[in-house]
C-alpha cells in the first residue's frame, strides 16, 4: 500500500510556546481529506508527531521522515518553517530518492519566488487544499501527472509550471470532520488544542495570506457534545483485540453461568469514553410477559430499550413492570410524563444513571436543543 507521510514543523525555540503551540492541524486535515474522498483503501496515513517534530534535530528528524522510504511525503509551509522544511525536503529525497514531496500551505504560491526556486519539492499547491489535495494524490496514485489540476504547479527540468487557475475556495467547512475526531491529531494536556470555526475573510490586506486564499468568509457551527472513541478489549492470557468505533449508546449483553468474566477496556481514541457495567445479581422468579418498547438488545436476564429523542420528540407511553435501570447515553433536558399528564422535567448529563423498582407508565420528551439518547434496561 502507498504510504503518505504528512509533516507540519513547529515554531523554532526561542519562541513563546514554541513547542506546546506545535499542532499538526493542517497536516491532519489533509489526511483527513485523503480520507473523505476515498483514498484511504489505496493508502497508509501518517501525521508526523509532535513529539519527534518538536525534539529531533534535521539529521534525525530527516531519518524519521524517510524511514521505510515512504512514496509521498507532505510539508505544510509557514513562515516559520518553509526553509527549513525545504532543507529536509531535500534530505528525505537524499536518502528515499524515489519518494515524491508536495508542497503547501501560505508561503505555497506564485507570488513567492523563493520558494519555488528551491529544490526538494515535486510538486506545489497553493491556496486551501482540502479538494485540491485529494485530487493530487489520486493523480499521482493513478501514475499520472497532476499538472494542469487548479492551484497546482508540477517540478519540470526548467524548475516549476505555472499554477493553474483556481477559483476561491468555497467549500462548507462541515464536509470535513475534526483530525482530532479522526485520530490524526493527538488530543494532550501539554499541548495546545485548536478548534477552527471560521475561514476567509473580507478585508483585503495585502500583507496577509487569509484573503488571498478565500475572501468569502465561511463558519463551522460548533456543537460540543460527548463524542466517539475508539476502544479495544483484552481477555486473561489474550492478545488485545482490535479497536473499535464506539458510539455513545453502544450496548453488548453477556450471560454468565458459571465462570466470571475478566476483561480489561483500552481507550485508543482521543476522546472521553465512558464504560458503565451492569451485573444483574438476581433475576426474578416469574418471567416478564412483554416488553416495554422496541427492544435493542436481550438476554436471559433483562431486556434493554434504547431511545434515540430528537429536539421536540416524545416517545410512545410504555410501561415497566419490572425494575429497570434509566441510563442518559447521551445529556438533554428530559421531561417524564405519566397517564394522568403530571410531568417532571430534569438536566440530565450523559453517564447519569437511576435505578427504578416501582411499576411506571410513562412517555419521555427532549426538552433541549440536541438530540437526547436514554438507554433503559429492565428486568425480565
Amino acid at each position: 500500500m502507498t504510504k503518505l507521510r504528512l509533516v507540519q514543523l513547529p515554531v523554532p525555540p526561542p519562541a513563546a510556546f514554541a513547542a506546546t503551540g506545535n499542532v499538526p492541524l493542517a497536516a491532519g486535515c489533509l489526511g483527513v481529506a485523503a480520507r473523505v474522498h476515498g483514498l484511504e483503501k489505496r493508502l497508509q496515513i501518517d501525521v508526523l508527531e509532535p513529539a519527534a517534530t518538536d525534539a529531533l534535530g534535521d539529521t534525525l528528524l530527516a531519518d524519521r521522515i524517510a524511514r521505510d522510504e515512504p512514496e509521498l511525503v507532505g510539508f505544510s509551509l509557514y513562515l516559520w518553517n518553509s526553509e527549513r522544511s525545504l532543507h529536509l525536503a531535500r534530505e528525505v529525497k537524499r536518502r528515499s530518492p524515489r519518494t515524491r514531496v508536495l508542497i503547501g500551505g501560505p508561503e505555497v504560491g506564485p507570488d513567492n519566488p523563493f520558494i519555488l526556486r528551491q529544490g526538494g519539492a515535486d510538486v506545489a499547491v497553493t491556496g486551501e487544499a482540502e479538494d485540491t489535495f485529494a485530487r493530487v494524490i489520486s493523480a499521482l496514485l493513478d501514475g499520472a501527472s497532476p499538472a494542469g489540476i487548479p492551484g497546482v504547479a508540477v517540478r519540470g527540468p526548467l524548475g516549476f509550471s505555472a499554477f493553474g487557475p483556481q477559483p476561491a475556495a468555497s467549500f462548507p467547512l462541515a464536509d470535513y470532520p475534526s483530525p482530532y475526531l479522526e485520530g490524526l491529531v493527538p488530543v494532550e494536556r501539554q499541548r495546545s488544542t485548536y478548534v477552527e470555526t471560521v475561514r476567509g475573510c473580507r478585508s483585503h490586506c495585502t500583507f496577509c495570506f487569509y484573503p488571498r486564499s478565500s475572501g468569502v468568509l465561511r463558519t463551522l457551527d460548533v456543537e460540543l457534545r460527548r463524542f466517539g472513541s475508539r476502544a479495544s478489549q483484552q481477555l486473561p492470557n489474550q492478545p488485545e483485540s482490535a479497536p473499535l468505533e464506539q458510539q455513545p449508546g453502544n450496548i453488548s449483553l453477556r450471560t454468565l453461568h458459571e465462570t466470571p468474566f475478566t476483561h480489561r477496556v483500552h481507550n485508543i481514541g482521543p476522546g472521553i469514553f465512558d464504560v458503565l457495567d451492569v451485573e444483574l445479581l438476581q433475576r426474578p422468579e416469574h418471567a416478564s410477559t412483554g416488553a416495554a418498547g422496541p427492544v435493542a438488545g436481550e438476554n436471559p436476564s433483562a431486556r434493554v430499550y434504547k431511545w434515540k429523542i430528537l429536539p421536540g420528540a416524545v416517545t410512545p407511553m410504555h410501561t415497566h413492570d419490572r425494575p429497570y435501570l434509566i441510563v442518559a447515553a447521551v445529556g438533554f433536558n428530559l421531561r417524564m410524563t405519566a397517564p394522568d399528564g403530571q410531568s417532571t422535567t430534569h438536566e440530565i448529563k450523559a453517564g447519569d444513571f437511576h435505578w427504578v423498582t416501582t411499576k411506571v407508565t410513562h412517555s419521555l420528551a427532549n426538552e433541549g436543543t440536541g438530540e437526547g439518547q436514554i438507554i433503559e434496561i429492565e428486568l425480565k
